[in-house]
């Protein structure tokens, strides 16, 4: 019976420092797991920060073509409109040239 309580007692340790060993092993995995995680969310946050800037670039590109493409229109409609006067005073000045030269 000595025998059996003594293997006994040596069973428990040993069970005891096999499930030490394998707490501890879980611990250091769950360890490198939160700083797997902790940079994972690292670089997403550096992802979402360079989606937030694209985003902004991408709107500012397009203010900035809206206005462009705003006064090309407008410098084209001045165009046109400084073209007509021209040509209305072109032909004006052709009508009196007309005018002139056969009633003459």
């Amino acid at each position: 019976m000595k025998n059996e309580l003594y293997h006994e007692a040596h069973q428990n340790r040993i069970n005891d420092t096999v499930s030490d060993a394998v707490i501890e092993l879980l611990r250091e995995e769950l360890n490198q797991k939160n700083e797997q995680i902790q940079q994972l969310n690292n670089r997403l946050a550096e992802t979402t920060a360079a989606l937030v800037t694209a985003q902004q670039t991408i709107q500012a590109v397009q203010q900035t073509t809206q206005t462009a493409q705003a006064l090309h229109v407008g410098t084209i409609q001045q165009q046109l409109i400084t073209d007509e006067g021209e040509d209305n005073q072109q032909h004006t000045g052709l009508h009196r040239w007309f005018r002139r030269f056969f009633r003459e």
